[in-house]
């Protein structure tokens, strides 16, 4: 992820259940395979709320992440190495198979393709 502004959403756990989580607007617009990182459906039914960074964090929920790599061209601001962002639903998650030839789309109006990804873990 770039730096810059971060806005609230709801990531969906792999259970069902829909906590809180930080993101930048452009991962709500990820596309992969046709399927939009959209924020989860539900009403937070979670106290801990999901991050993305699994650093020193020792008890709490560790969002599902994608890699994606730049196909063509890269957005101003970005190196050209591949980037990660929360999968904030198991849908898009399953969209971004990377051994799938249709795990590609756009993120940051640019063309990408899945080439990895992380579960999530809860603790």
């Amino acid at each position: 992820m770039s730096a810059g502004e971060f806005t609230r959403s709801v990531y969906e756990t792999n259970e069902g259940n829909f906590a809180n989580i930080k993101v930048q607007p452009e991962t709500l617009l990820a596309t992969i395979d046709g399927v939009i990182n959209v924020a989860g459906a539900g009403p937070t039914n979670q106290e801990a709320s999901a991050q993305v960074s699994k650093g020193k964090r020792t008890i709490g929920i560790n969002a599902r992440t994608v890699t994606l790599e730049w196909v063509s061209g890269v957005p101003a601001g970005y190196s050209g190495d591949p980037v990660t962002i929360p999968a904030l639903t198991p849908a898009f998650y399953n969209a971004c198979n990377p051994n799938s030839s249709t795990a590609t789309g756009t993120y940051l109006e640019e063309a990408v393709r899945a080439v990895g990804r992380s579960p999530e873990t809860v603790k």
